[in-house]
């Protein structure tokens, strides 16, 4: 190797070094930075515990209710005026799954493919697929969680019920035959 080269080759590793030093200085500055906020963010949150800021009082605040608040009721309408229509109260997903469960006809379990189907409305599901319940003019997906030889698990949000299956033996000669499965179950 020349002397030339050799300076070239010395020239060129001390950039990469000098380059290699000033980034690993500028992130070091930025941990140092980000370390710095999160210890200023920390000192806050402990300030604040231990001089809270006092709530607002009851008569500023518009979300505050004493307990046992009842809502006024409207004013009867006077003659000729339309009455006013009060929206039903959402139900909680509980109380309206029980309420579509008592309405659903489990006709039993069916074998298809090797896959456990329950006969619900006549109409074959597996668990794990949503059907759809037309309830009080609206329609809820249902979903089947689990399938077992005397019961049926099924959600509805974040409710959930068990509704047990009871299988009657049939003497007339009324079968009842489900509809055939939905596409899809292979």
């Amino acid at each position: 190797m020349n002397r030339r080269s050799s300076v070239t080759v010395l020239v060129a590793l001390t950039v990469v070094l000098a380059s290699g030093l000033s980034a690993q200085q500028e992130i070091r500055s930025q941990l140092e930075q980000r370390t710095s906020d999160i210890r200023a963010k920390i000192s806050d949150l402990f300030a604040q515990r231990d001089n809270p800021t006092p709530p607002l009082a009851a008569d500023l605040n518009p979300f505050y209710r004493v307990a046992g608040f009842l809502p006024e009721p409207p004013p009867e309408p006077e003659d000729g005026e339309e009455p006013i229509e009060i929206p039903l109260l959402p139900r909680a997903d509980a109380e309206l799954l029980e309420a579509i469960a008592a309405t659903l006809r489990i006709n039993g379990i069916v074998t298809y493919n090797n896959r456990d189907l329950i006969v619900i409305n006549q109409t074959p599901t597996p668990a794990g697929r949503m059907i759809t319940v037309e309830f009080e003019g609206k329609p809820y997906f249902i979903r089947v969680e689990e399938i077992h030889s005397n019961r049926v698990v099924l959600s509805l949000g974040g409710a959930f019920t068990i509704l047990p299956i009871a299988i009657d033996s049939r003497s007339s000669g009324d079968p009842a035959t489900p509809a055939p499965p939905s596409p899809g179950l292979n």
